[in-house]
């Protein structure tokens, strides 16, 4: 079981890390590195919806696409853009997709729903559904979108 929301604070960490690591740093190659590749495995999961499930590798547990694991992998993803580390020929059309659907999980209040309960591993939601680190997460991602759309 590979936990969404669990690989998208690592993909979002790993963001944050580099954005602050000096470019001379001595294994900074090793992070982008692991940056790459875990961005390559999170295209490579993108759903039909153009979301992320809960649970990465069985979609079919809960096959909507959920709000916190989606929006912290837009966030690295399109940080990874804007920083050159990703190909905005190759990401470019996973983070335009994901935006747009992720997008639509904001409700007419204004709340960001279909968001997994705090857990420790994959979980059910629904519409209502939402916590403050979702939120952020996707601010976050709604930056990063911000900086691509502007290039």
């Amino acid at each position: 079981m590979f936990w969404g929301r669990g690989n998208g604070w690592v993909i979002a960490g790993l963001a944050m890390v580099l954005n602050d690591l000096p470019k001379d740093y001595k294994t900074r190659a090793k992070f982008e590195q692991q940056f790459r590749e875990m961005s390559y495995k999170f295209k490579s999961l993108q759903q039909g919806d153009s979301l992320w499930t809960s649970n990465l590798l069985d979609p079919g547990e809960h096959p909507r696409g959920e709000s916190s694991c989606s929006a912290l992998a837009l966030y690295g993803l399109a940080w990874g853009i804007n920083a050159g580390v990703l190909s905005r020929d190759v990401f470019g059309p996973v983070v335009e997709k994901g935006w747009a659907r992720l997008s639509q999980n904001v409700s007419a209040a204004g709340k960001l729903g279909y968001v997994q309960k705090v857990s420790d591993g994959p979980g059910a939601f629904g519409p209502e559904d939402t916590q403050i680190y979702a939120a952020g997460a996707y601010l976050m991602a709604g930056c990063e979108m911000y900086k691509y759309l502007k290039q």
